[in-house]
């Protein structure tokens, strides 16, 4: 069962007493201590299994522990060094990195600790999100200094009671490296799966107060399942799918509409998914959504996916409107392309005038010549992915690392043939 964890840093200033208030208007018992507002604030109804560490290095040990382990006796004190040089500052992140274990549910102070122990802290949260799939509640500052300079504060509020310090939510900032971090696994390898993780922790709680009917979890709700179809039809190869671009018009829409509804400093990167969305998108019902396609492949290192799709989307385009999905004549194209320039009887269900119909259709096409033949661009794709598909079992097998590469080749080859006459692409 996962712990409540709260790790905060005992200061060595002068602690003064005070009331701290939680920006839903809730109100701590004066204490001396924000850690113990903190706890009481935050970590009500914890058990005994879960843990409350105060780290302390050895000056703020002496001159604080004792006293506030009186306020808040459930507190577990970890000694720290200061952190007067790089090696201490490690010694302080593998100390914080040892008290945490696998799926631990964290709850962060960070009002009274060195200048680096915020950078420091934010770098463990991601580090230990990844290695120990701890996640985070909260992260919080006690904002003492919102009642003016603490030298002179009781002679201007003597009564401690009367000392309201309000308590700054700042959670939205390690939720914001989790959302740039699972944009950037989408929008660099076209994997959503952290997104889809991340969207559905976002709207559990809301689901929850809600009953689903909130407009924004209903468009994050969508937009999950949509750019988990979009992937996997990306991956799978979907050319119907593509060419429809019926999804990909759907999730720009979404990510146009939900600029405006979360908090600002998400719209960049919903912006940056939009427009890499955007590249795959020529319109409705498009053969060169194909092409398209196949550059966001090229981008995320989805060599086979790519080469299928460029294979596949050659021929989508070549073919006359509205016959791509045609398979006696996109397998004509197909073979026609490959053997143009050799004496070579082409096995086809068309009928003879349907050959030949689309043999003059095609030779009509800009890029034909550069395309066809035993050398040409078309029959080079093929063997390509032909290697690919059949595992590199062949006697002209390439390495590995020669795909992509070949990939990125033959697709701006193929790119000066239908973009140059189609700026759509762009």
């Amino acid at each position: 069962m996962s712990r409540n964890v709260f790790l905060s840093f005992l200061g060595t200033g002068n602690y003064t007493e005070c009331v701290y208030e939680s920006n839903d208007g809730r109100k701590s018992r004066c204490v001396q201590f924000v850690q113990s507002a903190m706890l009481e604030l935050f970590g009500s109804g914890w058990t005994k299994q879960d843990k409350r560490f105060i780290f302390t290095t050895e000056e703020s040990k002496k001159k604080h522990w004792t006293k506030l382990q009186e306020e808040s006796p459930c507190a577990e004190q970890i000694d720290i060094p200061a952190g007067k040089d790089e090696t201490e500052i490690w010694r302080i992140f593998n100390i914080l990195y040892e008290s945490l274990q696998d799926g631990d549910i964290l709850t962060v102070d960070i009002t009274h600790s060195f200048r680096h122990i915020p950078l420091l802290a934010s770098s463990l949260l991601q580090y230990a999100k990844f290695l120990k799939n701890v996640s985070v509640k909260g992260i919080y500052y006690g904002a003492f200094e919102r009642l003016g300079d603490p030298r002179d504060i009781k002679q201007r509020i003597p009564n401690p009671e009367e000392r309201i310090a309000p308590v700054f939510d700042l959670t939205a900032f390690s939720e914001i490296q989790d959302w740039s971090a699972a944009a950037n696994d989408f929008i660099s390898f076209g994997n959503p799966s952290r997104l889809k993780v991340l969207i559905e922790q976002h709207l559990s709680p809301v689901i929850s107060q809600t009953g689903g009917h909130d407009e924004i979890v209903q468009k994050l709700n969508k937009l999950n399942k949509k750019i988990e179809k979009f992937s996997q039809v990306i991956k799978t190869n979907r050319g119907k799918d593509i060419i429809e671009g019926r999804l990909q018009k759907e999730i720009l829409n979404i990510l146009n509409s939900l600029e405006q509804n979360l908090i600002s400093a998400l719209n960049p990167i919903l912006k940056k998914m939009e427009i890499s969305v955007k590249k795959t998108y020529q319109g409705d019902n498009n053969v060169r959504n194909m092409l398209a396609a196949v550059e966001w492949c090229q981008e995320k290192n989805l060599v086979q996916e790519g080469l299928t799709i460029l294979q596949e989307g050659i021929i989508s385009c070549l073919l006359p409107e509205q016959c791509y999905r045609d398979r006696n004549k996109r397998q004509f194209v197909s073979s026609y392309l490959q053997y143009y320039d050799v004496e070579k009887q082409i096995e086809s269900k068309l009928s003879v005038e349907e050959q030949i119909d689309l043999k003059e259709h095609l030779q009509q096409q800009h890029g034909f010549q550069e395309l066809a033949g035993t050398n040409g661009i078309f029959r080079n794709i093929a063997d390509i992915r032909n290697d690919i598909n059949h595992s590199g079992m062949g006697d002209s097998a390439r390495s590995s690392d020669k795909f992509q590469t070949l990939l990125l080749k033959y697709f701006e080859e193929i790119k000066k043939i239908f973009v140059l006459s189609d700026n759509s692409l762009y």
